[in-house]
C-alpha cells in the first residue's frame, strides 16, 4: 500500500486526483468512489491522507482499495 495525498475529489461526480509523493512512477493518481474500501466512506477532503493500492485502470493508473489514514 502506499500513502497518498488528496489532490482534488468532487463529491458530485465521484472522482478526483491523489498524489503519491513516494511513487516516482506515478506521481498522481485518478480515484473513484468505488475505489473506496468501506462502503460507509462517501466523500474525501482535499489534503486528507489515505493508503491506497494502485491499478491500471481503462485510461491509465487509479486507485483501488483507498482507506482514510
Amino acid at each position: 500500500m502506499f500513502l497518498g495525498q488528496v489532490k482534488s475529489y468532487d463529491p458530485k461526480r465521484g472522482y478526483g486526483f491523489i498524489t503519491i509523493p513516494n511513487h516516482p512512477e506515478e506521481g498522481e493518481v485518478f480515484v473513484q468512489r468505488q475505489a473506496f474500501a468501506h462502503t460507509s466512506l462517501d466523500q474525501l477532503v482535499v489534503g486528507q491522507e489515505v493508503y491506497l493500492e494502485i491499478a491500471e485502470g481503462k485510461q491509465g493508473p487509479q486507485a483501488v482499495n483507498l482507506q482514510i489514514k
